[in-house]
């Protein structure tokens, strides 16, 4: 079963599905963009394996000690893409990623995206 209400991406002739989820818990958030997020990633075939993750954090995030009230609301306008998903399904795939494995794969941290960047997933700030 594939990834639901996911949209789909080619990369090197293959069909990926691509998920993106913002926690919107346990933070402060301005515009529509969530400071922590993830994005779940499969090939798109009757099987798939297990899911690509990659645990994000904006880099365009403004919290509430950093934000000046007098000069008006900065919003974080955050964005993640199509062009973001090609980038971590290339790196995935660059270093051994097998869509088809049944053991699900994480990606390490500091990959550097338009508006993210790849980060350890810690259960207390991601739930």
């Amino acid at each position: 079963m594939g990834l639901k209400k996911s949209r789909t991406i080619v990369v090197r002739d293959r069909c990926f599905r691509w998920k993106f989820k913002g926690h919107r818990d346990n933070m402060t958030r301005y515009g529509n963009s969530p400071r922590f997020a993830h994005v779940a990633i499969q090939e798109d075939v009757d099987k798939p394996g297990r899911s690509l993750v990659a645990f994000l954090e904006s880099t365009q995030f403004i919290d509430d000690a950093t934000h000046d009230g007098d000069t008006g609301h900065i919003r974080h306008l955050a964005r993640f893409g199509p062009g973001d998903v090609k980038r971590l399904i290339e790196y995935a795939l660059d270093n051994g990623w097998d869509p088809s494995s049944k053991t699900q794969t994480i990606l390490p941290e500091e990959i550097k995206l338009t508006d993210h960047r790849t980060i350890n997933p810690d259960p207390g700030i991601l739930s």
